[in-house]
């Protein structure tokens, strides 16, 4: 027997939709076919390094991967369909719709390095990657972009509609053993602008989207040195993303150990739509 969840809209059969609620295992409604959007989760941000001798910021979260809102017909399915949205980094942050033979993904952004030594930077999270199989859809498949490197770099934007990185955490200078004040600001989607890095105790997040589109990316933590050169002992965490699928700031580099945390990443999205 199908798991039967509760009818969130509409009645059995056709029309049906489900917004962000996961499905394992239902029988498949009649009717002509589905609609299916689907937004991986963004990565987390990784957490700064904590040392008074040249320690790096944690890199920013990659985005989610999109599908964009593609139909499927009633021929190309099977008995039964599931849904499931991603909850964490990497492959865990995988949005997945699948029936029959066929099988829609839309990767969660990996999370970003946390350096473990002194003169390492965080490497950015990769963007979550979108994938197709039993049908070819490649016009409706969009990748997400990457995270900044913990050295208080800037994410690239996301033109494509999938889910921008976050920007990277603050680092010690090199010169003076002081911490740069501005985090890395977190990339812009189409819709939602990224944090902007900032010198504070809460890095900025990423401006939230509406239903089926990426938000802006987590900025990465600032530096906790004042202009008076005090040392960075303050915690200084990275941005979240924003809602949906776009990924966390990487945490700020402190002099003393442990680093800031990431920020966490945008939440994964999907929209199951019987016609």
């Amino acid at each position: 027997m199908p798991l039967l969840l509760p009818t969130p809209t509409g009645s059995t059969g056709d029309g049906l939709s489900y917004e962000n609620i996961d499905v394992i295992g239902n029988e498949t409604p009649g009717g002509t076919g589905v609609w299916v959007t689907l937004l991986g989760r963004g990565g987390a941000g990784g957490r700064g390094h904590g040392s008074s001798d040249r320690a790096g910021g944690g890199g920013g979260g990659g985005g989610g991967a999109k599908v964009g809102r593609v139909f499927i017909p009633m021929a190309f399915l099977g008995p039964t369909w599931s849904v499931t949205r991603g909850t964490g980094s990497g492959s865990a942050g995988n949005t997945v719709f699948a029936s029959g033979s066929i099988v829609l993904t839309a990767g969660g952004g990996a999370a970003g390095q946390s350096p473990a030594f002194n003169n390492q930077l965080g490497s950015g999270g990769p963007g979550g990657i979108a994938s197709a199989s039993g049908i070819s859809i490649p016009d409706y498949l969009f990748n997400g972009t990457a995270g900044a490197q913990g050295a208080a770099l800037d994410a690239i934007d996301n033109l494509n509609g999938a889910g921008p990185g976050g920007g990277g955490g603050c680092y010690t200078d090199q010169d003076d053993g002081r911490l740069r004040l501005l985090g890395g600001d977190g990339g812009n989607s189409v819709v939602a602008l990224g944090g902007l890095g900032a010198n504070q105790s809460t890095a900025n997040p990423g401006q939230n989207a509406g239903p089926g589109e990426a938000g802006g990316g987590g900025a990465g933590g600032g530096g906790s040195t004042s202009a008076s050169g005090t040392l960075g002992t303050a915690i200084r965490p990275g941005g979240p993303g924003g809602r949906y699928g776009a990924g966390g700031g990487g945490g700020a580099a402190r002099t003393i150990n442990p680093g800031s945390v990431g920020g966490l990443g945008g939440d994964a999205y999907s929209l199951v739509e019987w016609v």
